[in-house]
């Protein structure tokens, strides 16, 4: 892996770093891809092994990449094509954007995210997940 690789994939790290102090300030309880509630009392673990799913009717994961994009980050939601149901969650790191987690149309119109993957999954494919916006709506505040 180049360099410039290296800089995108400490990037991510740190992302998932300051995710991770984040859910453990929160305190909140998340759902693992088993669909199994686990406490964030060691929150990199989990990050690192786990993807984290959420319900349609829960702002829990909008509510934390809000508190992200306060810190500074740039994080929007990525669809392919206008009538695409599923789409991506995306991070900008550098000059790059990289997904990290789904998001889905809800019937109201708008969307929500589904899941946020695990750092591991994300690192392993990191040049996989590098991805072009197309219809991009931004995390704001």
């Amino acid at each position: 892996m180049s360099n410039i690789w290296l800089s995108y994939q400490e990037g991510i790290e740190k992302f998932c770093d300051d995710l991770a102090e984040l859910l453990r300030k929160e305190g909140s309880m998340v759902y693992t891809e088993l669909d199994e509630p686990q406490d964030v009392s060691n929150p990199e673990l989990l990050l690192f092994n786990e993807h984290l799913s959420y319900d349609p009717n829960d702002d829990s994961a909008e509510d934390f990449l809000k508190e992200m994009v306060k810190d500074g980050y740039k994080i929007c939601v990525n669809f392919q094509a206008g009538d695409a149901i599923v789409g991506n969650v995306a991070v900008k790191i550098g000059n790059k954007w990289f997904a990290f987690g789904r998001c889905q149309k809800a019937s109201d119109g708008g969307f929500y995210i589904s899941s946020m993957w695990s750092l591991k999954f994300v690192l392993t494919n990191l040049q996989k997940m590098e991805i072009r916006l197309s219809q991009a709506f931004p995390i704001s505040t």
